[in-house]
């Protein structure tokens, strides 16, 4: 027999989101396997995410909680961007205010489309963005460790820089140019734990993904991935 997960009063399946006002009530009965997740976010900051984004504020109760419907896709957006922004900021938390501006993005257009005012288009709007950074991801991971200028990113892409921009801002909660820098790293991590170690491994590695400024790759390799490139290669010799 299936044990439904019900909060305040309501069933509530995977497609679901909940709006809570201040200092209201939450009363939880968990089903089996379950994953819930829980953003406290301020009023007005919300608020002020939603006159930025939309042009208007957002509906949501000043008592008591709201049971929503969004968008399935925007949804599934505001989901991958909860968790990405917990695995960022277990491994930097210099990324908070970063990633607290994507999701309170993501928050306002999964809210906003579950008022069938705005639905159809917190929709297309979301897709499109999602096409945007696709082609650029593809011409960035086309290119690592080659030399291209924003503007021949911006001509592939087939848009403005400052448009860009706002779409990576709100998808990513990072610029085009630090989504780059993490492809990179996260290549470069790949050669050092696939090439066989030698002399001038990670010198070699850091000028093929694009790195000259050896110090700040270390450095910016650390900061991401906790160990520094040469700790990469030794383990990897450690385990054989």
């Amino acid at each position: 027999m299936r044990i439904p997960n019900w909060i305040n009063g309501y069933e509530v399946t995977r497609d679901h989101l909940q709006l809570y006002a201040e200092d209201a009530e939450i009363l939880y009965r968990a089903g089996p396997e379950v994953t819930w997740f829980a953003v406290v976010l301020d009023r007005h900051s919300l608020q002020a995410a939603a006159q930025s984004l939309l042009g208007h504020s957002l509906r949501f109760p000043h008592s008591g909680v709201a049971n929503l419907v969004p968008d399935p896709y925007l949804l599934s957006c505001l989901e991958q961007t909860i968790k990405r922004s917990i695995r960022e900021l277990g491994n930097d938390v210099g990324t908070a205010s970063r990633w607290r501006t994507s999701v309170l993005s993501a928050c306002v257009e999964a809210i906003a489309s579950a008022d069938p005012r705005f639905s159809w288009e917190m929709s297309q709007r979301a897709r499109y963005r999602a096409e945007v950074i696709a082609r650029a991801d593809r011409f960035m991971r086309a290119n690592l460790g080659g030399r291209f200028t924003s503007e021949q990113l911006c001509r592939w892409v087939g848009m403005s820089e400052r448009s860009l921009q706002l779409h990576f801002k709100e998808a990513l909660g990072m610029s085009p140019k630090q989504w780059l820098h993490r492809l990179a790293l996260n290549q470069a991590r790949r050669f050092l734990t696939k090439h066989a170690p030698e002399s001038g491994l990670v010198t070699s590695v850091a000028l093929d993904c694009g790195f000259e400024h050896f110090g700040r790759f270390a450095k910016s390799y650390r900061e991401l991935f906790g160990e520094s490139p040469s700790q990469t290669v030794g383990r990897r010799v450690a385990l054989g």
